[in-house]
């Protein structure tokens, strides 16, 4: 009974002993760092290769910060995270390329190692190191050669005046591309052309717009092109880009008139139209631009907005894209669409409204003709219907 009673004083003492050494060392049945493994042991970063990228994996036991190290040749030393994880299992897949996220390189062919360290909160430390081989590594990168503008910065207001700009690259072998604008003062994004497989001469046609169709707010932006090929690099050009008076122009008919609603043969037919610029960008209509006919110009049916030539017999008021005018049509008139068109005699502010009159004299042997009222946007087309349709009988 002595011995056994002995036996069980030991045993306890033994377990004090080593609860004593867990609450000072803490629970080494949990260790910080392990499982660190490479797979598979040897990529090939090209564009041919299949066995193109590693998973590095590791896991840890306690709360730690971490830090992974890639060592290679000739000194060659690349910090690849430094961050703190929880408890749990991780992997990073890595396709042989280091650097930025706009400009990554291949590295070379030769042998690398993945120092991974860890750090939790009571000091403790460990560190683990996996190997890996580099080979056919394809370490050129695409260049982004002979970027240029035409412009430096745009008013997408369509006014035709600066609405667009062409930026011009090149592509030293073919790789995914894709451009994008960051605004300065916030750093903002916005997708201009989707990643799609290129290579040599290109250009891009930039009118304020993103790839969505939302037109950008004025201001300072940067135009980013980014290329990358299948190995792994990533390289990327940068010019700076400004947006001034963008805004989108609209021009509606708040009223229109067409009097007397009956004529003779030969009789004159009075008009006038109400316009009002509801947009938010000036609408451009200035006669000094050469803009017209001019309001009050009188037509008749035979004629159209080209017939006034000068003596080259070159039209004076040919259709000038980005600019406006309103104009009338009617049953059975001549080509082209709208022949009888006035300028709005100024530049029309947002909100401003203004009235054009004018005169037609009817030569046109019918007995009716239905005029309608228009807003022409020159270069695109006629926004709206036809307004205010109104028959006048004609006496012959």
């Amino acid at each position: 009974m002595g011995m056994q009673m002995r036996r069980l004083i030991t045993l306890a003492g033994l377990l004090v002993v080593l609860a004593g050494m867990l609450g000072v060392s803490g629970c080494f049945s949990s260790p910080l760092l392990f499982n660190v493994v490479i797979d598979p042991p040897a990529i090939s970063p090209n564009e041919e290769s299949v066995r193109n990228e590693a998973r590095l994996q590791y896991s840890l036991g306690n709360r730690a910060d971490v830090k992974i190290t890639l060592l290679g040749p000739n000194g060659f030393s690349q910090l690849l995270r430094d961050q703190t994880r929880a408890p749990g299992n991780y992997e990073i897949r890595f396709n042989g390329a280091v650097g930025t996220e706009e400009q990554q390189r291949v590295i070379p062919d030769g042998h690398y190692t993945f120092v991974v360290e860890a750090k939790d909160s009571n000091g403790r430390t460990a560190e683990q190191r996996a190997n890996l081989a580099v080979e056919d590594a394809d370490t050129v990168p695409p260049e982004i050669r002979d970027v240029s503008a035409n412009l430096d910065t745009i008013s997408p207001n369509g006014d035709g005046i600066d609405d667009e700009m062409t930026l011009s690259f090149a592509l030293s072998k073919k790789a995914t591309t894709m451009l994008f604008l960051t605004r300065d003062d916030d750093g903002s994004y916005y997708m201009l052309y989707a990643p799609k497989e290129m290579e040599g001469l290109h250009a891009y046609l930039f009118d304020g717009h993103d790839n969505g169709e939302k037109l950008l707010v004025d201001g300072h932006y940067t135009f980013h092109i980014r290329a990358w090929d299948k190995a792994g690099n990533v390289s990327e050009a940068a010019r700076p880009i400004t947006i001034d008076q963008g805004g989108i122009p609209r021009l509606d008919i708040t009223e229109a008139k067409f009097s007397p609603t009956a004529v003779p043969l030969g009789g004159t037919v009075h008009v006038r139209i109400t316009v009002k610029n509801t947009g938010n960008a000036v609408v451009r209509s200035n006669p000094a631009d050469g803009i017209g006919p001019p309001p009050g110009t009188a037509y008749t049916t035979d004629q159209s907005f080209a017939t006034w030539q000068d003596d080259k017999r070159t039209p004076l008021y040919y259709e000038r894209p980005g600019t406006w005018r309103v104009g009338i049509s009617w049953t059975n008139a001549p080509p082209p669409p709208v022949p009888i068109r006035w300028s709005l005699g100024k530049d029309l502010s947002p909100g401003e409204e203004t009235t054009i009159t004018g005169d037609v004299q009817v030569l046109q042997r019918t007995r009716e003709i239905y005029f309608s009222a228009w807003v022409v946007q020159e270069g695109v087309g006629f926004p709206g219907e036809g307004r205010a349709q109104t028959k006048v009988t004609i006496s012959y």
